[in-house]
């Protein structure tokens, strides 16, 4: 196969798995990774170009998404209607009249608490990282921790109705303090926490999915942030950009068209397919462990 020919192949992959991703809110980085490993791409050639490619692909994205009104971004307007009691001397009485002003949206709320604790938990990754892995044996057990994660969360989902729970702004913090620590020890598995989490807990399927997409492309921000200095700081070039054009140009290619799905889908088929994500990405995710990386 020549090299024109592969790209053209990478290509259409990062279609595939961006249009899973962008419509069901998983599936991109991890799926993506495994599969050019099993190409034989080395970490170093695939981590900033997915990083990358999920950034722009994730902000075209979420524009399509605000503009098929599957999430709602920046302020809206309340109308306040305040009673005030004039009195003077002849007469007691009431004055009303109305105020308008502009409240964040929820959807801006969520994405705002999820994209701060994926970016503290990428700032403390490679902290947490470097005590941890050093053993391959605590890095065994976290990989396999994660992947039961995803797989009993696509198991959970199945039965949905049965569990779902009230919305809260707690609950929210919680999972994504939950995915943030997941992400910071193993690098993966915040999409598919964040996305089942809030549909478990009373959120639509395509708010789920939108406000997920917004937060992953802009928590990417500080991965490869970290990627350039790194690169701009090593006396050898440590990023191969080589895969970049075909990553992005296959994960652009379907950003229109994923959210208008992720529109149309009812929630009874959401919740099964996101099931059944979570149950393939977790088997993928298992192939990595151990197939992959032993």
């Amino acid at each position: 196969m020549t090299e024109i020919q592969l790209m053209i192949l990478i290509l259409i992959f990062a279609a595939i798995f961006n249009f899973m991703d962008a419509s069901l809110g998983m599936g991109y980085g991890t799926t993506l990774t495994v599969l050019l490993l099993l190409m034989d791409y080395g970490p170093d050639q695939i981590v900033l170009p997915i990083l990358v490619s999920g950034f722009i692909s994730g902000m075209l994205t979420s524009m399509f998404h605000v503009l098929y009104k599957n999430m709602s971004i920046g302020g809206e307007k309340r109308v306040r209607v305040v009673d005030l009691q004039v009195q003077d001397e002849a007469e007691m009485g009431s004055v009303k009249f109305s105020m308008a002003s502009k409240d964040m949206t929820q959807d801006s709320k969520i994405v705002i608490v999820f994209t701060i604790c994926g970016i503290i938990s990428a700032l403390f990754g490679a902290a947490f990282s470097a005590l941890l892995y050093k053993e391959p044996l605590a890095e065994f057990i976290i990989k396999c921790y994660i992947t039961i994660l995803v797989m009993a969360l696509g198991f959970l989902m199945i039965g949905m109705k049965r569990i779902k729970g009230s919305f809260s702004f707690k609950k929210v913090v919680t999972i994504g303090a939950i995915a943030g620590l997941n992400k910071s020890i193993s690098g993966g598995a915040f999409g598919p926490v964040v996305v089942a989490g809030q549909m478990m807990i009373g959120r639509e399927g395509k708010e789920s999915i939108a406000s997920t997409a917004l937060s992953e492309a802009l928590i990417s921000i500080t991965g490869i942030a970290t990627f350039l200095i790194t690169d701009i700081f090593s006396a050898d070039q440590l990023i191969d950009y080589r895969l970049i054009p075909a990553l992005l140009i296959g994960a652009c290619i379907m950003s229109p068209f994923a959210p208008l799905m992720t529109k149309n889908i009812n929630q009874d088929k959401f919740n099964k397919l996101i099931s059944a994500g979570l149950i393939t990405l977790s088997v993928v995710m298992l192939i990595k462990i151990f197939i992959i990386d032993m």
